[in-house]
């Protein structure tokens, strides 16, 4: 549901920002269709947040499995925690399954230029195979995204 919603409300925010656009519409007008659109953002990341946050509470129950997943990681011992939640946030976001952190050994260390940064691959093997976890922030992103 959440992936069909949120296609769906990007289309939707397309034809508002659309419309606030619109020379004819008055600034109330084009003010309101802003709140609107950052209502149906909020909303849709909600959803989206709600439905990550149910997956890791069921994966909690069987840490056993992410721990054997990412047993192999760079600096495990040290940041076991943070690498553990992004596996089942990776998971429960259906980027990466259990097998494939698995065959991959678990996290990388990005290099020492980039410290409590790892890396692993997993996907169906496009560019987006390639997942980072800040292993102090717990940020986890696609070489794309900021890693905010």
């Amino acid at each position: 549901m959440g992936v069909k919603f949120f296609q769906s409300g990007i289309v939707c925010l397309a034809g508002l920002l659309a419309a606030c656009s619109d020379s004819a519409v008055s600034e109330a007008e084009s003010e309101r269709l802003r709140l609107e659109i950052k209502q149906r953002v909020e909303q849709t990341r909600a959803l989206d947040q709600a439905r990550i946050a149910a997956c890791m509470a069921e994966h909690a129950a069987d840490w056993v499995a992410i721990d054997e997943a990412i047993t192999g990681s760079d600096h495990l011992g040290q940041h076991e925690d943070m690498l553990r939640l992004a596996a089942s946030r990776l998971v429960c976001e259906r980027k990466c399954s259990l097998r494939q952190l698995s065959e991959e050994g678990g996290f990388w260390s990005a290099g020492a230029n980039r410290p409590n940064l790892y890396f692993t691959y997993c996907g169906d093997g496009r560019a987006d195979r390639k997942h980072y976890v800040n292993a102090i922030t717990g940020a986890v992103f696609t070489p794309e995204s900021d890693g905010s």
